[in-house]
């Protein structure tokens, strides 16, 4: 019979909750981190590329000028400009920079030069402005380490003395030895390049002279750097911008998956409110016809039937009340009520201990008194009898101290009768404003079965699957419950145990 008369045309559509639905929000997370994640390494990447490549030209470059500028002393003598030689320039050979220029920025004499004020940074050269940045100096030392001759800027503080200073330090750096320009050279030795704060230099050796040509590197260090804020500034802005697409896109990527998890979660709602009326009905009927022939064989199976068909429908409707739960998310905490675990876990304790005993097993609690959560009574009850009943029915899966007998009704048999019991433990308690609950049965479960075991109508023991009133449900239903309550569920085997550990906010 159709039931498509019952629901309006809208039942199917996303469920305004849906994207509150934790699954969902950590893969959009997922999503969203991936994304940027290779964004900015794909971007940081080219970004550093593209600055060293830069920065190494540029270096490259201003060593060029500084060989050149070199070259061109060795030939001709120290320049009268602050500006980078060329091959075209000539001046008489030797004739120092104070006999050509006549501006105040040329060399001094040694007297003249050791009376002005130098302004010095520790390494001997002070800081100069952006006017007199990229320009060239140069001190040239002989055979004893004494100034021969310089080309300084005096209104910029680049005195003999602070030339002297910076070129004796550039050099220290290098362990060079004024005596070695005595030596039979051919041509100029380059002993050193470098560079010394702001400063980028090189040094020379020849007729027993030590030239130690300068370049200041300000304007470009300063560009660099602003270059570099500009890029963290808008690379910033454009992280924002690329979060906020990389969001929509995972929210586009995740709509359908999420709309199919909803739907199936509906469906599920629905078939079980649809089953539950004919699985009555069929219930009363198998009753009513008792009553007329008898016992009878082929009504016993229908009855049978019929409640393992009623408890897959109540399992089901749990489900899809606990995932509606999942849903409400925090909108609903601040109304629940505060319980008492510590209550629900002795009851439970009770309740299952006849059917524990059946099994061969016995119960162990460490219970501490008063653990108090906020939430849902009859759902945190039922999270607990699902890991009771789960321990008792899997306690001897794989178990090593269990008899191998044909039925599972000899081994509890010979458990009962010996007096040897296998302990499941239980343990609550509160710490760090979480409160813990372990349930340990004896067994052992592999690493593949433990990463399904919260799977819907996932059976461990799979071959069994069509007997029994278990359809995997369980574990899915805890699961749900303790999303719910903002907790974890979590399974650990080790060589003859498995261990059930939730973990929830405290109230």
């Amino acid at each position: 019979m159709s039931t498509s008369s019952h629901h309006s045309p809208h039942a199917w559509r996303l469920p305004p909750h849906s994207s509150h639905d934790p699954l969902f929000r950590r893969s959009r997370r997922r999503i969203v981190a991936a994304i940027l994640g290779v964004l900015i390494v794909l971007v940081a990447g080219l970004v550093a590329l593209i600055y060293t490549t830069s920065y190494r030209e540029v270096s490259s470059r201003n060593e060029r000028m500084l060989e050149q500028y070199a070259a061109v002393y060795w030939e001709h003598g120290l320049p009268g400009t602050d500006t980078p030689p060329t091959s075209d320039d000539s001046w008489p050979a030797g004739q120092p920079q104070s006999d050509v220029a006549a501006n105040g920025d040329s060399a001094q004499s040694n007297t003249q030069s050791n009376t002005q004020p130098s302004q010095q940074t520790p390494s001997g050269l002070p800081a100069t402005d952006t006017y007199t940045s990229q320009t060239f100096y140069a001190v040239v030392f002989d055979a004893t380490g004494t100034v021969s001759d310089y080309a300084g800027n005096s209104s910029a503080g680049i005195t003999e003395q602070a030339l002297a200073t910076a070129g004796k330090s550039m050099a220290a750096q290098h362990h060079i030895t004024w005596a070695h320009a005595n030596a039979n050279l051919s041509e100029p030795d380059v002993l050193a390049t470098g560079s010394l704060d702001q400063w980028m230099y090189r040094i020379e050796q020849y007729d027993g002279r030590t030239l130690i040509v300068m370049m200041d590197n300000t304007v470009m260090d300063e560009n660099m750097a602003t270059l570099m804020r500009y890029t963290a500034m808008f690379g910033a802005i454009a992280f924002v911008l690329l979060a906020i697409a990389a969001w929509g896109l995972a929210w586009l990527i995740m709509l359908p998956l999420e709309r199919a998890h909803a739907e199936q979660r509906r469906f599920v709602a629905d078939a079980g409110h649809e089953l539950k009326t004919p699985v009555a009905t069929i219930g009363v009927n198998a009753e009513l016809l008792r009553r007329d022939i008898g016992d009878n064989p082929w009504l016993d199976n229908i009855e049978f039937e019929n409640q393992r068909m009623s408890r897959l429908v109540a399992q089901l409707l749990e489900l899809a009340h606990a995932e509606a739960s999942v849903e409400a998310g925090s909108s609903h905490d601040d109304v629940m009520p505060s319980v008492d675990l510590s209550r629900l876990v002795s009851g439970c304790l009770l309740a299952c201990e006849p059917v524990a005993f059946e099994h061969g097993l016995r119960f162990e609690e460490r219970v501490e008194e008063r653990v108090l959560v906020r939430g849902n009574e009859t759902q945190l009850g039922e999270l607990i009898s699902i890991l009771f009943d789960n321990a008792v029915d899997h306690a001897h899966i794989d178990a090593t101290n269990t008899a191998t007998n044909n039925t599972a009704n000899s081994t509890t048999t010979s458990a009962a009768t010996d007096g040897v019991l296998d302990v499941i433990h239980v343990a609550l308690h509160a710490e760090h404003g979480r409160v813990i609950l372990s349930v340990t049965n004896p067994g052992s479960l592999s690493p593949e079965q433990i990463t399904h075991l919260f799977d819907r109508f996932y059976r461990v023991d799979a071959a069994h699957s069509g007997a029994g009133t278990h359809y995997g449900l369980g574990l899915s239903i805890a699961h749900a419950i303790v999303a719910a309550h903002h907790g974890t569920i979590s399974c650990s085997s080790e060589a003859d145990h498995v261990t059930f550990t939730v973990s929830m906010p405290s109230a």
